[in-house]
């Protein structure tokens, strides 16, 4: 998909606007929340931390922007000028 620019949107190709986010509990009832507490705690880097994540099932921004993109929401030019690519943030 790729946007087109209109009348209804300003010439942009995009209209109104989308929130992504990424919500994580830190305490030892979520998993997720406890490998990242865990890896916070030990002083691990970020990679470590996000991979942690990763390996229990968590999702990151990117994953949810692509499911906006697979589903038609969003473009990926969109998301890349938004988020980066993967690499850029993990680093």
């Amino acid at each position: 998909m790729n946007s087109v620019a209109c009348a209804d949107c300003a010439g942009t190709g995009y209209r109104g606007r989308l929130a992504i986010a990424e919500i994580v509990r830190l305490d030892s009832r979520d998993p997720v929340g406890e490998a990242l507490a865990d890896t916070l705690q030990a002083g691990e880097p970020v990679q470590r931390m996000r991979a942690a994540a990763r390996e229990l099932g968590a999702v990151d921004l990117h994953d949810i922007a692509a499911s906006y993109v697979e589903r038609g929401v969003t473009d990926a030019a969109e998301v890349y000028r938004v988020l980066g690519n993967r690499e850029q943030v993990s680093n």
